[in-house]
């Protein structure tokens, strides 16, 4: 398992780099940054260019050689934070050689006189142009979907019984993300926009297909998270298909992607429309760059291109919805490195008392009585399977899984342990077979002995 983590890790860390060394020229651009044609190829720009290139090898290299620590078994405790870490130092790095390789070219683009004529930018005055609400899509869809992500909570209350694949309180994420999807919605509608033309009737033009575009897109976005949630429910829950989960994410992801793309392309055709009918010279898109992240409260859209625009749209934090979203986005990063770290650290224990045997884990806890168990095993061979719901590290796993010949069953194991223990549990148990070992066999030998004289009623 270690190799394959390694490994993904190694491609994406070069997939990085590659991107990198990809993007350094795309058209007008390099590095993001506008030239002249005559400018482009000038030795002061390829000597950036190569520092560049050199720096995200330096970045490549550098944290390929520090994953390697995972070789060492000591460090495997803590492997899921490690590599999660990793990947955000890869994409700091990446990052750092970008921003520090822009700043030489604006400064080399300033001292040179190398200036391009600047771009234009076409917006509308909301205040004397929209009929407000008139053009949008209605809200009760955005509102609708808030009601529909209640569902899980209705089934796991009506089936307590699934609470063993996802507990009763997660069910609630869905409606939250909901919730931010119709603050989004209010948000994109309301997105002011102002433009420098007398001409009412185009204005008034302008903003109705800006508010119908910007409304469209936002409604799509709440539509992607619903499909994503009851997707993901539904597989992870009742279907137990990996497979479906997967296709949730897929789903989710081509949905945003595409809606992004669509929003980009028909606002922009929407502004060339216009464009030789109201035009105003404004100062360099590059001056609403800040850190590497786009800054702009004048431009309505929430997602722009980024400044290598072939690779992909960034947020714009100078909208409020642009905010929220970015700070999601890191709120749920977060979370994600507490589960990680607070798992691989704490792992589970098992207490064999008089009445029962309590496995404790975070958010999988189970207790298991003397009547409820019919056999308890030693088994050197654990059988094939996934993990349904569950926490899966370099180390241990823990949790929910779906073994061949089990079927649904729970997992606490030390995954370098040779051996396992099988305690077969009666048909009035939630749970049909429970796994677990100790963190050496000489251990697990010891805790299938202590499990034979509990179930025989010696201790």
């Amino acid at each position: 398992m270690i190799w394959t983590l390694l490994i993904t890790m190694w491609v994406l860390f070069f997939t990085m780099f590659l991107i990198g060394v990809i993007s350094t020229r795309q058209g007008t651009q390099v590095l993001g940054v506008r030239f002249l044609a005559e400018h482009r190829h000038a030795p002061e720009i390829k000597a950036v260019v190569r520092r560049f290139i050199v720096g995200m090898a330096v970045v490549f290299v550098l944290l390929t050689a520090v994953s390697c620590v995972l070789l060492f078994p000591a460090m495997r405790t803590y492997g899921e934070v490690f590599l999660l870490l990793l990947t955000i130092a890869d994409l700091v790095g990446s990052w750092l050689c970008f921003s520090l390789s822009q700043k030489s070219l604006f400064r080399l683009r300033e001292e040179k006189g190398w200036i391009p004529p600047v771009k234009t930018n076409m917006t509308v005055d909301l205040s004397v142009s929209r009929e407000k609400g008139k053009s949008s899509v209605s809200a009760v869809f955005v509102w609708l979907f808030f009601l529909l992500s209640f569902i899980p909570v209705v089934v796991l209350l009506l089936k307590p019984e699934l609470q063993e694949t996802m507990p009763f309180g997660f069910s609630f994420i869905g409606p939250l993300c909901q919730l931010l999807f119709t603050g989004v919605y209010y948000q994109m509608k309301r997105l002011p926009v102002r433009m420098t033309s007398d001409d009412t009737a185009l204005a008034q033009m302008l903003a109705r297909r800006t508010e119908r575009i910007q409304s469209i897109s936002a409604t799509v976005i709440a539509l992607a998270g619903l499909l994503f949630w009851l997707g993901f429910f539904f597989s992870n829950c009742v279907l137990k298909s990996v497979a479906g989960c997967v296709i949730s994410i897929v789903v989710l992801l081509a949905m945003l992607l595409g809606c992004a793309a669509w929003q980009q392309k028909t606002l922009h055709k929407l502004e060339d429309s216009v464009a030789d009918a109201a035009t105003q010279a404004t100062p360099d898109r590059d001056q609403k760059w800040k850190w590497g992240c786009y800054y702009d409260p004048a431009d309505p859209r929430i997602f722009v291109p980024k400044r290598v625009e072939s690779m992909g749209w960034t947020i714009n934090l100078g909208r409020p919805a642009g905010k929220a979203i970015f700070a999601g986005i890191w709120v749920f990063i977060a979370a994600i490195l507490l589960f990680a770290f607070g798992s691989g650290l704490k792992g589970y224990e098992v207490d064999v008392t008089p009445q029962s045997v309590v496995f404790d884990s975070s958010m999988y806890d189970i207790i298991v009585t003397r009547e409820e168990v019919q056999k308890v095993e030693l088994i050197y061979d654990l059988p094939s399977g996934v993990r349904t719901n569950g926490y899966g590290g370099l180390e241990k796993s823990f949790g929910h899984f779906n073994f061949e010949g089990y079927g649904d069953c729970m997992l606490y194991a030390y995954n370098d342990v040779p051996c396992t223990v099988v305690l077969t549990l009666s048909g009035d148990s939630d749970t049909a077979y429970v796994f677990v070992n100790d963190e050496t066999e000489e251990k697990t030998k010891a805790l299938y002995e202590t499990l034979l004289a509990w179930q025989a009623g010696e201790s």
